[in-house]
């Protein structure tokens, strides 16, 4: 399997933007992007959904690891759409259990590990408990933690990952046989003041995904459209909007107020409340009016599936390849330092097209393959900011609709 590591500069994302479309209507003027909707079984995140559903107890997700049998070591999505089970254990017991629970689909693949999601969650979460110790941190240069499925492992990245470094990790910390080494270079998240586009155009009612918000002094953009009780309007990033009860604004007119902020456990998020007498979220995103489905991809199933986020600055959609999960970072959130878990990092398809200030919070969704061909544009979750790895190479990172709503107690709508 190959390896991806990070180095990494992580930025947060908060600039400026424009927008378009001044009508209370769901259907755009033009569909640019004709990915096909399907709700087909054999889509690999239908198949995903459905076999991490049956071990939802409709409680917390955030230890949603602890109901996951002894056998299952994750999933991901290869490149032909097939979804791909890593078994620990006794083979053809796992093979009957994941069919009796999503029957028997033609594109499900089976692969042997060594260690299961819920050891490497444990472990993962064990370490971030010390990870919150910021005088540790620094001491040690200790930057990160995730979790890559596909290597069946859990990665610690260091500003300097050097023998000594690693031994007194070991000693102090922990010499799992589950973790692995790498750098982690973290930048300043200096988080930009708002601004006004000379470009903008006249004020709208639609509010797109991926459209510019602001929430003086931050600005960024629009995620994905949710309802928090009997509250309707859009997650962003909590970096974006970090105070609960300000208000928000939409081309120069306040739009709504930051009525919750998601716990840290389920990353960089703030749910806004619209006043939706006058504007009204859409599930169409700004530049490519792609529809979005109601429904989102478990966390658990994200790795390997093609993560496409828009947001204000860059205006188009950029893809990413999801590579981990279960991400931890301390980040400063208004002004205050914060361990941010749960966080995903996928590798940008193009390293010349990347995120820009002004796109975090942006909705970020998720297609997977059929026959070849992009199906289901479900719900991924919002833009956090970006990374820099190994040999230059670039990350997206975003925080999962998953983990978002079930903290929020927010559906999608």
């Amino acid at each position: 399997m190959k390896k991806v590591f990070l180095y990494a500069a992580v930025c947060l994302f908060g600039l400026a933007s424009c927008i378009d479309n001044n009508v209370k209507d769901e259907t755009p003027a033009q569909v640019e992007n004709e990915t096909i909707q399907t709700e087909d079984p054999y889509s690999s995140i239908a198949l995903g959904n459905k076999y991490y559903s049956t071990f939802d107890n409709g409680g917390s997700r955030a230890l949603d690891y602890l109901n996951y049998p002894d056998y299952l070591g994750g999933t991901y999505h290869d490149s032909i759409g097939n979804l791909v089970f890593l078994i620990k254990g006794d083979m053809e017991m796992a093979k009957k259990d994941v069919r009796r629970r999503i029957g028997n689909a033609p594109n499900l693949r089976f692969e042997p590990c060594t260690y299961s999601l819920r050891e490497l969650s444990e472990l993962a979460n064990k370490l971030n408990e010390q990870f919150k110790d910021l005088n540790l941190c620094e001491e040690l240069g200790w930057t990160s933690i995730a979790i890559s499925v596909v290597e069946n492992r859990v990665y610690v990245f260091f500003k300097e990952c050097t023998d000594s470094v690693i031994a007194k990790f070991k000693k102090t910390i922990s010499d799992s046989e589950m973790i692995r080494f790498d750098k982690l270079i973290m930048e300043p998240l200096s988080i930009q003041a708002d601004s006004v586009r000379t470009d903008s155009r006249a004020a709208s009612i639609n509010i797109h995904m991926g459209t510019k918000i602001s929430v003086p002094p931050y600005s960024g953009s629009a995620g994905f459209r949710a309802k928090c009780g009997s509250d309707m309007g859009f997650v962003t990033a909590a970096h974006v909007a970090p105070t609960v009860n300000a208000s928000c604004s939409f081309n120069g007119a306040v739009c709504g107020t930051v009525k919750k902020i998601a716990s840290t456990t389920a990353g960089d998020a703030s749910f806004i409340a619209v006043n939706t007498d006058v504007f009204f979220p859409t599930v169409y995103t700004a530049w490519t009016k792609t529809k979005l489905e109601k429904n989102y991809v478990a966390h658990s199933c994200l790795q390997r599936l093609t993560a496409v986020a828009e947001g204000t600055s860059t205006g188009k959609a950029i893809n990413a390849l999801v590579e981990f999960t279960n991400g931890s970072l301390n980040l400063d959130i208004g002004g205050s330092v914060k361990n941010i878990t749960n966080l995903v990092y996928a590798l940008y398809l193009n390293q010349n097209v990347r995120n820009e200030h002004g796109d975090s919070g942006c909705i970020v969704y998720m297609q997977g393959l059929i026959n070849g061909q992009s199906v289901n544009n479900y719900v991924g979750g919002a833009l956090c900011g970006s990374a820099l790895g190994s040999e230059n190479k670039y990350f997206m990172v975003f925080s999962s609709a998953d983990k978002i709503l079930n903290d929020l107690g927010a559906v999608l709508y």
